[in-house]
C-alpha cells in the first residue's frame, strides 16, 4: 500500500471513530423539572400529574398522599462512566380529594 493509500485508510478510519464518539442523553429515574407543575397546587389532580410526568418513583409508607420522584439527567460517552448534569428528588403532596397540594425540593 502506498503513503497516499494508507492516509487516506487512516482519515477514514478516524473519521469513523470520532463520529462514533458523541455523547447520547442519559436519564436515570423519574427525573422531574419543576417548573412543568409549579403553580398547579390545588388545580390539578394526582391523574394530571402523572401523565405529565410520570409515575412516582415511590410513595410514603405512612401517608399515601406523599409521593416522591427521584432522577437525574447527564450524558453518556464511550469508554467513560455517564456524567450527571442535574439531579433532584421532588415531593408531592396531595389532600384528601386527590388534589395536587405542595411541591417539595429535597437537596
Amino acid at each position: 500500500m502506498n503513503l497516499k493509500k494508507r492516509s487516506n485508510f487512516i482519515m477514514c478510519t478516524m473519521a469513523f471513530f470520532v463520529i462514533g464518539c458523541g455523547a447520547d442523553p442519559y436519564n436515570r429515574g423519574n427525573y422531574v423539572n419543576v417548573t412543568e407543575i409549579k403553580g398547579k397546587e390545588s388545580l390539578w389532580s394526582r391523574k394530571d400529574v402523572e401523565q405529565t410526568i410520570g409515575s412516582p418513583s415511590f410513595s410514603d409508607p405512612q401517608n399515601a398522599n406523599i409521593v416522591y420522584y427521584v432522577g437525574a439527567q447527564g450524558y453518556k460517552h464511550p469508554f467513560v462512566s455517564p456524567t450527571i448534569q442535574k439531579a433532584a428528588t421532588v415531593q408531592l403532596e396531595y389532600d384528601d380529594q386527590g388534589k395536587l397540594k405542595k411541591i417539595t425540593e429535597i437537596e
